[in-house]
């Protein structure tokens, strides 16, 4: 049974989805020392934005890092599961850009993941600036 699938209209509702693009790295490349991640060309997807926590501030080490988080909701396919970085194999993390603001957001970790049921939960942190590394 997929529940996504029966609560999604009455979400919608509420809370319109947007599109986002989601760039999924596929791996990295060790260049001489430098290491450099790929990635697959965009996917087009529809997305659905909560507030994680509105600004983290941490304190670790003498340093102060503040970071704003939200938990998406991405539509999805069981051939597109999405993480954060996952160093046993080797991946950077993946990335989403926002349209809808211009935003680009690190998936920093996977809350839910039910993609064979066409859905996945994740948390993303927002960026500064453009990965340098994805090519657009």
């Amino acid at each position: 049974m997929n529940l996504h699938a029966i609560v999604s209209p009455v979400l919608n509702a509420v809370q319109q989805t947007e599109t986002v693009y989601i760039f999924k790295c596929l791996g990295v490349t060790n260049n001489y020392g430098d290491i450099v991640p790929d990635y697959a060309s965009p996917i087009k997807t529809q997305a659905r934005w909560q507030i994680d926590s509105d600004e983290a501030l941490e304190h670790a080490d003498n340093v102060n890092q503040s970071m704003v988080l939200r938990k998406v909701y991405i539509d999805t396919s069981a051939d597109n599961r999405l993480s954060g970085i996952n160093r046993t194999s080797a991946k950077q993390a993946d990335y989403i850009y926002r349209e809808r603001d211009n935003t680009w957001w690190m998936i920093n970790a996977t809350y839910d993941e039910f993609s064979a049921q066409g859905w996945v939960g994740v948390r993303a942190v927002l960026q500064l600036t453009k990965p340098a590394e994805i090519p657009v």
